[in-house]
């Protein structure tokens, strides 16, 4: 016989945008949320002690294929492609989760510009 256990987490969020003027690593800016986490115009640092789970829909107002990735200690993630190049709608998103047992720096690189219509959610629990 097998148990379902579960326990009591509060779920934090974070939201951000991004934006970048071409290829390369995006900014980053805190919108608002739950909790603001430490950022370093490119670099967000996820804090110790967390599970986070991060849904990224980045937007682009090029007519080029744009892919992107997340970054986390300066490890690359697989590319994702942005499918919609509207600026008004960023409706694919890539998503992560990553377990931190200590502080852990995030980026996101694009192959070209993205505008300030982007959005980077950042839920957290205690893990």
């Amino acid at each position: 016989m097998s148990h379902l256990l579960t326990r009591q987490s509060t779920i934090e969020m974070a939201l951000l945008t991004g934006v970048s003027s071409g290829s390369g690593l995006i900014n980053f800016s805190a919108i608002g949320g739950d909790f603001t986490p430490t950022i370093s115009t490119d670099t967000v640092t996820l804090d110790a002690g967390y599970e986070y789970f991060i849904a990224t829909a980045l937007t682009t107002s090029s007519n080029a294929t744009v892919t992107y990735n997340h970054i986390f200690n300066g490890v690359s993630g697989t590319s994702y492609s942005i499918g919609t190049t509207s600026t008004s709608s960023g409706l694919d998103q890539l998503f992560d989760t990553v377990n931190a047992s200590a502080n852990i720096s995030f980026q996101i690189n694009s192959s070209d510009a993205i505008t300030n219509n982007s959005r980077i959610e950042i839920w957290r629990s205690i893990s």
